[in-house]
């Protein structure tokens, strides 16, 4: 996950440009950046706090959920969340060091189908690695389950394709939430490089291909994987291995593809 420059801070408000990405980070010495802590201290007034996006969550369920998550010190780094707004049915909030500090921020969706969806979550270099991420995702988990949320989704990119489907997450092939044929095309691009790295032709590899006994194989898996076949799931992908290559799941994962993930709260408990 790439950091931010040496002369910036990360933005802990709800800042966009103007095609209303949010933004990352502000420069020190601009205007911008003198905003965004006055809005962070509420200097520019509070947020407003609106449930019409997800009628399923009461404002007192909402509130409480915010009170048991925020504050509370999660890894090495006694990181902790502290919340700052919601936004058209999405609630944002900055990560802090045990000083106070900004070192990252994170953003969710509440769902009125009973979903919550994990829309970011982005930490310094520095702080990664730490156990946070992890720690704080099982609370959430236990404290959807006490607000009768039922599936918690993602979008797993970067080191994330690896570990979400290490931790046994689900691919979903449901396309809810993104375009269409998005989860069709994300089994393509993973079936592709599957065959990629059997065949000594991906990016990451270095240009050998496996044994042929394991190449043929990882052939047959990536197309039984693309077809959608029930008996080779993202986690039997992440889990892969074979002679000379003791983490080709990894591998497989780590080279840039990006998979739609599920996980029903009830099998995260």
């Amino acid at each position: 996950m790439p950091g931010i420059p040496a002369n910036a801070e990360l933005c802990t408000s709800d800042c966009r440009n103007s095609n209303g990405t949010k933004i990352r980070y502000h420069f020190r010495g601009e205007a911008a950046l003198t905003e965004c802590r006055a809005r962070t201290s509420g200097d520019l007034g509070p947020a407003s706090l609106t449930f019409e996006e997800h009628p399923r969550i009461t404002d007192a369920q909402f509130h409480e959920f915010i009170d048991k998550i925020c504050g509370r010190p999660f890894g090495s780094h006694g990181l902790w969340a502290k919340f700052y707004g919601e936004f058209g049915g999405e609630w944002e909030g900055s990560i802090r060091d045990s000083a106070g500090n900004a070192v990252g921020w994170f953003m969710r969706s509440f769902k009125d189908d009973g979903t919550v969806r994990n829309n970011n979550l982005d930490i310094a270099a520095e702080h990664q690695g730490t156990g946070f991420a992890t720690a704080f995702n099982n609370a959430a988990m236990e404290l959807y389950a006490e607000m009768g949320i039922r599936e918690v989704k993602l979008m797993a990119t970067d080191d994330g394709a690896y570990v979400w489907a290490k931790s046994g997450w689900l691919f979903d092939d449901t396309d809810d939430g993104y375009s269409d044929g998005t989860a069709a095309k994300a089994r393509n691009g993973i079936a592709d490089n599957m065959i990629g790295c059997a065949d000594g032709t991906a990016e990451n590899s270095d240009g050998t291909p496996l044994a042929e006994a394991d190449r043929v194989l990882i052939h047959e898996l990536a197309e039984q994987f693309r077809a959608s076949d029930d008996t080779v799931t993202i986690q039997d992908i992440a889990n892969l291995t074979a002679e000379g290559r003791p983490k080709l799941g990894e591998d497989i994962l780590k080279s840039g593809v990006k998979w739609p993930a599920r996980q029903p709260v009830s099998a995260a408990q």
